[in-house]
């Protein structure tokens, strides 16, 4: 079945539910969704982890964002007037391929590897397939955009996992310094080659920012993630507050221009990576004083 003819094809499921599906489901690989559900495991999983999840992700995010770039083709509503997009505010930029589905696939896959329940794998797996399903469900995608991004997305896992296994391998670590060095290199190479697309910007400011702030917790003893599930549904909550106003301020003080994005996305991963931390380990230690005083008190 041609590609077209299978979006039009689509539209006959069209209800009221299954359009809140697909709407939710495609909301789930938004930025947003990702900075929530990354922020949460940093601090509440374990910050290593988190991190490296982190840095996957933005390297889905800015190689998906050269990709299109690279392959310039337009979306199919854009082509096609028969199409009735839903959630358009979610297709920005060229098709290939899907950024939805190659997040998905990154960031769920490495998830679901760390899992050990067979079915915990099974439902992330029909997750990544109904974030997929549902670019082609809303037709801001084509079927190969989705493929590709699923293609691409399985790619970066594959290659994390080499890495992983190459750096377990030779046990050694260069240092904080040599570390920085190649986060801060890294990172002017990512906007010499992608200053002209947003998400690559965004991208080499999160990693700038994220990268020392890592090194510089790290340095200080690490963060211990555990805590009481009130405690957990707190520090995601203040977080996400926080982060939010970094992002909103940063906005309206610094502006727009490319710089300013640097700038604005380096204190957003800062904050995430090292101020947080930091501000609910102390926060957590003066409580535990409190109530050790109040305790020996009586």
């Amino acid at each position: 079945m041609p590609s077209l003819d299978f979006l039009i094809w689509l539209q006959q499921f069209r209800s009221g539910f299954t359009d809140a599906l697909f709407v939710g489901a495609s909301a789930l690989g938004a930025e947003e969704a990702y900075m929530a559900l990354l922020t949460a495991i940093y601090l509440c999983v374990g910050h290593r982890f988190g991190f490296h999840l982190f840095v996957m992700f933005l390297a889905s995010a800015y190689s998906n964002s050269q990709l299109k770039a690279l392959a310039d083709t337009h979306r199919p509503f854009l082509l096609h007037p028969q199409l009735n997009p839903l959630y358009p505010g979610s297709a920005e930029g060229q098709s290939f391929p899907s950024g939805h589905a190659q997040n998905a696939a990154v960031v769920w896959g490495i998830i679901a590897i760390r899992q050990r329940s067979a079915r915990v794998r099974v439902a992330i797996i029909a997750l990544v397939l109904l974030i997929a399903l549902s670019r082609l469900y809303l037709q801001v995608h084509w079927p190969v955009d989705v493929i590709g991004g699923l293609a691409s997305g399985l790619l970066l896992v594959l290659i994390y996992l080499i890495a992983v296994g190459v750096w377990a391998s030779r046990q050694c670590d260069p240092g904080r310094v040599a570390w920085a060095l190649v986060i801060v290199i890294g990172s002017a190479l990512m906007f010499l080659f992608g200053y002209h697309e947003a998400t690559c910007v965004r991208s080499t400011g999160a990693l700038l920012g994220s990268g020392l702030g890592y090194l510089l917790l790290e340095r200080r003893g690490g963060f211990r993630a555990a805590a009481p599930p009130l405690n957990q549904v707190v520090k995601v909550i203040v977080a996400l507050a926080v982060l939010a106003g970094v992002q909103h301020g940063g906005r309206a003080l610094l502006g727009e221009a490319a710089w300013a994005t640097v700038l604005r996305y380096t204190l957003i991963g800062f904050t995430a990576a090292y101020v947080l931390p930091v501000f609910f380990t102390v926060w957590h230690e003066r409580r535990e004083r409190r109530l050790a005083s109040r305790g020996a008190g009586v």
